[in-house]
């Protein structure tokens, strides 16, 4: 499957229909314009109202490929009639022609590959998202980019104690931590970092300072103020651009 980050809002209950429309927007904005390039493998995407086909709706004979091509047909249609995504998602779900995902549940990953920048991308998207809704937004990294699992909460970050309680659990349960150097020296800084920021951080204390290939030297602030200046979005909680 390649290197993957893992995102999840933990209070979507929380979220008002604006927020899960801000949410989409901003994914969308990480995907085109100036970034619309910028993805190794996929691009960044959150979805309120993620939904796949319902088989039963079309007829036996039908491949998947004719299914999409309708469905988003029936997406264009409703989309010229002035419907946004979460509208329409909501449509085709009471024709039957989709099923949502998960109603009580929004969540996502992104495979990056050993791609840093992207990484970095999709950490400053979550940022941003949270700077603009009321969303606590989960995140792990299988590779090195980040320091530790984070919690993500208005434009800021911490570590996620409870995911790193449970893998230190699990590492020492299988004597990983002793056995395994690099492993060990992996668990003494997630230790380091959840004793100096048990609160809410910049996100730039928990992540790597990526460098592109012309040595820019690139933040998740960096990122942040590009995308929202470009579309007058908050960076933080109040703070706008």
């Amino acid at each position: 499957m390649g290197r993957t980050l893992h995102y999840k809002v933990e209070n979507p209950q929380m979220l008002l229909e604006q927020e899960k429309r801000m949410m989409w927007n901003i994914s969308n904005m990480f995907s085109q314009g100036k970034l619309t390039d910028a993805w190794e493998w996929e691009s960044f995407s959150l979805d309120p109202v993620a939904f796949c086909p319902n088989r039963d709706y079309f007829s036996e004979n039908t491949t998947l490929p004719e299914i999409w091509g309708k469905i988003n047909r029936k997406y264009d249609s409703l989309e010229a009639q002035g419907k946004d995504h979460l509208e329409i998602a909501r449509i085709l779900e009471s024709q039957g022609a989709v099923r949502l995902f998960d109603k009580d549940e929004i969540s996502g990953f992104c495979k990056v590959k050993n791609n840093d920048y992207n990484a970095l991308l999709v950490y400053a998207a979550l940022v941003l998202i949270s700077s603009n809704t009321n969303a606590r937004i989960s995140l792990s990294d299988e590779g090195d980019f980040l320091r530790c699992p984070v919690l993500i909460q208005a434009g800021l970050a911490k570590p996620w104690a409870e995911r790193l309680l449970d893998e230190w659990i699990l590492w020492e349960k299988h004597g990983l931590i002793k056995t395994n150097k690099d492993l060990a020296k992996k668990y003494e800084m997630q230790a380091r970092l959840m004793k100096a920021f048990p609160d809410l951080q910049e996100p730039e204390k928990l992540c790597r300072t990526v460098t592109l290939k012309g040595k820019q030297r690139l933040s998740v602030a960096d990122v942040i103020s590009s995308v929202a200046q470009d579309n007058g979005l908050r960076t933080k909680s109040g703070t706008q651009q």
